[in-house]
């Protein structure tokens, strides 16, 4: 990770930490059980910014000590609520949080660990299909949430066609439940669901209708500039909406303006720091460590969503199967996107070094 990037990080980690910290007195009694998720995720990002920070070459994951508790904290969420842990009061199924956060958190390891290869290793032909198959599937989901609730009392289509606010457009951390509404903080929630969620929603049916053109043709569709660009934006619609759901609704700082404000902030930089990451990937072929940083900076709020993902489904009175599947299909599109973007960053690499030895062998022959 570059140093400017580096920086970032560690400022978005100390304003977790300020963002935990005002909570003060309210820790144990207006917020619930917010002290314990945000200071999941304080701690998750902290142990992220910490292993970046002792890393000299940039083209690396953070250290096994820093990814190890990130991994360790992402698997104990969803168990700390599936049993009830005090003072959490919303517990959603124990079983589906663990049935989507294990498989989750394994596929995240095996791809961290692919990445760590500087050069393209063989993907078997049963391996692709399965990639593309992720894909496929993640991208029926997503489409799917057009059709079911995605909101409290809408559909993602409604939300789509602006007959219905985005979920976080109408519920957000400044809205006020526990305290008085912020209105000069309402304007920042408005355009972004809308935004991510229908990019999101058009790179996926572009992706779906190029892997029908080339089915199961790897090289075709990894090198396709169109279906590269639909990878890029998948994955930013992901990050912005996992971070959209982790602020935007399960936690209420409206009696905490100052809390609210960090909160507002760091909602919006999040998906700015991903952008930042994955965009240059446009021309920038061979960054593998702008995938290893998604990655690991995604398992945090991923990982909280995972642990919350019954609520979709009727718990504690919410019935959004919509966003679940949203947020579930993204996830699946995100993970084989990343699979595949770094399949075509090794190959260039491979591509690039062939060059280099074929102009020194012509540069000592000439000379």
């Amino acid at each position: 990770m570059s140093r400017s990037l580096r920086i970032f990080l560690i400022a978005y980690a100390a304003a977790m930490i300020a963002c935990t910290a005002s909570l003060g007195k309210h820790i144990f009694s207006e917020v619930g059980g917010t002290w314990f998720l945000l200071g999941y995720a304080t701690v998750s990002y902290l142990a992220l910014a910490l292993g970046y920070v002792f890393i000299k070459d940039r083209d690396r994951a953070p250290g096994g000590i820093a990814l190890a508790a990130v991994f360790v904290a992402a698997l104990s969420l969803p168990v700390a609520l599936g049993l009830g842990f005090e003072p959490v009061k919303a517990t959603p199924p124990l079983t589906l949080a663990l049935l989507i956060s294990v498989p989750y958190l394994a596929c995240t390891g095996l791809l961290l660990h692919r990445l760590k290869w500087k050069q393209e290793r063989q993907r078997g032909t049963a391996w692709q299909a399965c990639i593309l198959a992720t894909l496929g599937v993640g991208g029926v989901l997503v489409l799917a949430s057009l059709a079911l609730k995605t909101t409290i009392d809408a559909t993602g289509w409604n939300v789509i066609a602006f007959r219905e606010k985005w979920i976080t457009s109408g519920v957000n951390v400044a809205t006020g439940i526990f305290g008085p509404e912020i209105p000069w903080l309402q304007p920042f929630y408005k355009p972004g669901g809308y935004l991510f969620y229908s990019l999101g929603l058009i790179a996926t049916a572009v992706m779906l209708i190029r892997l029908l053109f080339s089915p199961m043709k790897w090289n075709r569709v990894r090198d396709s500039r169109l279906f590269r660009g639909c990878l890029l934006a998948i994955n930013i619609s992901c990050f912005w909406v996992l971070t959209d759901i982790f602020w935007g609704w399960h936690f209420d700082f409206s009696s905490l303006r100052v809390t609210a404000a960090i909160a507002t902030v760091l909602w919006l930089v999040g998906p700015l720091f991903a952008i930042l990451l994955v965009v240059p990937l446009a021309w920038k072929k061979n960054d593998l460590w702008r995938l290893q940083a998604l990655l690991v900076l995604q398992v945090p709020v991923a990982a909280f969503n995972m642990a919350m993902i019954g609520m979709y489904w009727g718990t504690d009175g919410l019935d959004m199967p919509g966003l679940g599947l949203l947020i579930i299909g993204l996830l699946l599109e995100s993970l084989a996107c990343i699979e595949v973007l770094a399949s075509r960053a090794q190959g260039r690499a491979i591509i690039q070094e062939l060059q280099r030895e074929d102009a020194a062998q012509t540069h000592s022959v000439a000379a």
